[in-house]
């Protein structure tokens, strides 16, 4: 008996298992039910057997475990037709196995519906004759294999770049492949077909498995409809500085930012800023939103205003003069400092206007000025003269009082004379200064005096004792006579006073 290689042939058929698993995975074997069609064909029979163990084992759901033995001569391949549910068609599943070893394959499938695997018992499976059914049955749980032998064989290895898996064949060598069967898909893509070399620069419709073989897919990125244009506006802030218009792009503009330049009175423009707190600066924006913008201001030093001066000019309309004051601009003048004077006149303050209708107590020079007095007319006091009157008792009194009255009289006023004072030995006879009785009116016209006018009173002699007295108060010679003359010239002087004293009177 020849020598068998057992090591290799249990690497070949792991490598060929390996290759073919993928599509292994992806498939369920489906059942022939009564009057159905046959589920696949033998074409080789081989003397191998198959036993099929509970799909359960272990964490092994939905798969069942096939035990192969080969004849133990040669190596066998085989092909199993397994139904692909989803594509509506049989997919092949194929291997190699070493001569004379027993391998144990597992494959993973969904049962049929309407059939189920619980309950599956170790059995034997059948292989038929070239041309026999391969099916399933729900109850018996067989299957047919078709298991070919081919002499040398050669693998067709697919890159699909990105698409979607297409499972390596395994051809006799030199079989010749149609590759147009074989168009694998990508999203956002249109196949362009295979290709002999990783570049993509040699194209091929089939291949011969004179080796093992890689084809490449080739794709054509879809054209794309447009995407709708959207648009963002950009905002600027800046500052109560002039305004400069927003502007409306397409998404995705990029705007520079050094074309936008404000102007503010007073300040330097210290450029664009992305956050309102003036943090980080930007000088372009790419418009993947509505946006705002933020300007920054710096101060500018201001250089010193020229000083200008102004006059406040003082109206007094004719009174004493009051020079005008030059100060300083804005410099504030308390008008309460400066009070005019005019003969005959009060003072009512300064006005504005020449009008002199807006009266003000102080003035800002914002300018030269000129403020108005105002003046309000004075009413003359109320002269009262008064004059001296003397009442002169001369030598006579008014109960004991020597003394003259003397009084401060008005101009007009009446006065009405006192009563008559008295003196030892004299009858009062008027007041002398115009000849006026007691309870007399006078008008007071200027000073005056009041004397009091005097009559000795005489002395009356009795006849019983005139002889006595005679003897004793007789004067010496001459007497007699003279003091009869002294009486009448008294009476004279009397009347003619008297008579000077009523024209007086009459006068006044």
């Amino acid at each position: 008996m020849k020598k068998t290689n057992w090591k290799g042939r249990f690497f070949s058929i792991l490598l060929a298992f390996a290759l073919l698993l993928p599509t292994i995975l992806s498939t369920s074997v489906k059942a022939a039910p009564e009057n159905d069609k046959n589920d696949g064909q033998i074409k080789h029979v081989t003397e191998i057997s198959f036993t099929i163990y509970n799909y359960a084992i272990g964490n092994d759901a939905n798969s069942i475990q096939v035990n192969c033995q080969t004849d133990g001569v040669r190596p066998t391949n085989y092909e199993l037709l397994v139904y692909d549910k989803n594509e509506d068609k049989f997919v092949p599943v194929k291997g190699k196995l070493q001569a004379d070893i027993q391998y144990r394959l597992k494959i993973n499938f969904s049962p049929k519906d309407g059939y189920d695997f619980e309950g599956l018992t170790k059995e034997k499976i059948k292989l038929g004759a070239i041309g026999s059914s391969i099916k399933y049955n729900a109850n018996k749980k067989e299957a047919f294999f078709d298991m070919p032998v081919l002499e040398d064989s050669k693998m067709l290895t697919f890159e699909t770049n990105g698409g979607s898996k297409i499972a390596s064949i395994i051809a006799s060598k030199d079989s010749t492949i149609e590759l147009d069967q074989y168009k694998p898909t990508k999203d956002g893509f249109t196949f362009d077909g295979w290709y002999k070399d990783k570049e993509l620069k040699e194209k091929v419709t089939q291949v011969k498995l004179s080796e093992d073989m890689t084809v490449y897919a080739k794709w054509v990125a879809k054209q794309q409809p447009p995407k709708p244009v959207n648009y963002f506006t950009l905002t600027f802030d800046t500052d109560k500085a002039e305004e400069i218009k927003p502007i409306t792009k397409e998404e995705n503009t990029i705007i520079d930012l050094n074309q936008y330049l404000p102007k503010k009175e007073g300040f330097i423009f210290d450029g664009w800023y992305k956050d309102k707190e003036l943090k980080e600066k930007i000088t372009q924006v790419k418009l993947t939103k509505d946006m705002i913008v933020y300007a920054k201001w710096t101060k500018k030093e201001q250089p010193p205003k020229p000083v200008n001066y102004f006059t406040l000019t003082f109206d007094t309309d004719k009174a004493e003069e009051i020079k005008p004051i030059t100060k300083e601009e804005n410099t504030i003048i308390d008008l309460n400092q400066y009070l005019p004077k005019k003969e005959g006149f009060i003072f009512d303050g300064w006005y504005k206007d020449k009008e002199l209708k807006e009266k003000i107590t102080q003035v800002k020079l914002t300018k030269d000025i000129t403020v108005y007095a105002k003046w309000i007319a004075k009413i003359p006091p109320v002269v009262t003269e008064e004059f001296t009157i003397t009442i002169d008792p001369n030598g006579g009194n008014w109960n004991g009082d020597t003394k003259a009255k003397v009084m401060k009289i008005k101009k007009g006023d009446y006065i009405t004379l006192p009563q008559a004072p008295s003196k030892k030995g004299y009858t009062f006879l008027y007041w002398k200064g115009s000849n006026y009785k007691p309870g007399d009116k006078y008008k007071v016209e200027k000073d005056h005096t009041f004397v009091a006018q005097w009559k000795k009173n005489e002395i009356k002699v009795s006849a019983n004792n005139n002889s006595k007295t005679k003897a004793k108060n007789s004067p010496k010679t001459g007497v007699n006579s003279i003091a009869f003359v002294s009486v009448i010239l008294i009476l004279i002087s009397s009347l003619g006073l008297f008579v000077i004293g009523k024209k007086q009177k009459i006068n006044k």
